[in-house]
Parts: structure tokens; C-alpha cells; sequence
């Protein structure tokens, strides 16, 4: 027959063995952690070069100073008010060309452009 104190020696056995068995697994794990995250950090990885150096020409620049002849349109939605501080149509309309002879190097004469006024405090 099983005593009460044998049963609580078993018990405890069990208990004791259990409380081993997940320090030592416990252990095991954090140590195989710390030593893999610190391989894998502690040296520096330098990667392939994978694209040649690009060479971007400058944009075109014109020889000489173009006169831009355009014929401006005005169309105002209802309702929209235009500040006085705003460049004046023909004049947004010149910077607008300019900018695009300057970085695209593409003479619009005879195209048809369409600016928007974006109205709004800066």
C-alpha cells in the first residue's frame, strides 16, 4: 500500500525533475539564441555591386535665347477667385515652357497645353 509520505516524495520527485528538465532545456535554447543572434550580428556584411555607375547627361541646353510665341486662352471656373499676388497668365504660361525647353529640351510650339491654377495660401 502507498503511504501519504511516499506519494508527496513522488510528487516532489516529479516536480523537481520537471523544474530540471525546463531550466536546462531553457538554458540550452537561450544560449543557442544568444550565440546565433551575435554571429549573425556582430560582422559586417558588404553586398555585391549589382548596377554600374549611370552617367546622366546634363539637359539640353539652347544656344541661344528662343522667343516662345503661344496663343493663351483664359477659362476661369465659377466661383474661383485668383489672387492678386498670382503671376499673370501670360506670364505663368512663359515660366511653364520654359521650364519645360530647360529640362526636356522639347520645343512645344503648335502644341496644345493646359495649366491649372491651384489656388491656396502658402
Amino acid at each position: 500500500m502507498i503511504t501519504k509520505q511516499s506519494k508527496f516524495k513522488e510528487i516532489g520527485k516529479v516536480a523537481i525533475a520537471t523544474v530540471m528538465a525546463v531550466a536546462i532545456f531553457g538554458g540550452a535554447l537561450w544560449g543557442i539564441n544568444s550565440r546565433t543572434f551575435l554571429g549573425a550580428t556582430s560582422v559586417e556584411t558588404s553586398l555585391p555591386q549589382t548596377v554600374e555607375d549611370i552617367s546622366i547627361p546634363d539637359p539640353p541646353v539652347p544656344e541661344e535665347s528662343q522667343v516662345i510665341n503661344l496663343a493663351v486662352s483664359h477659362v476661369t471656373r465659377e466661383n474661383v477667385e485668383i489672387s492678386p499676388r498670382a503671376l499673370s497668365l501670360e506670364d505663368a504660361v512663359h515660366v511653364g515652357t520654359r521650364y519645360i525647353l530647360d529640362v526636356f529640351g522639347v520645343d512645344i510650339k503648335g502644341m496644345y497645353l493646359e495649366l491649372e491654377l491651384v489656388t491656396g495660401t502658402i
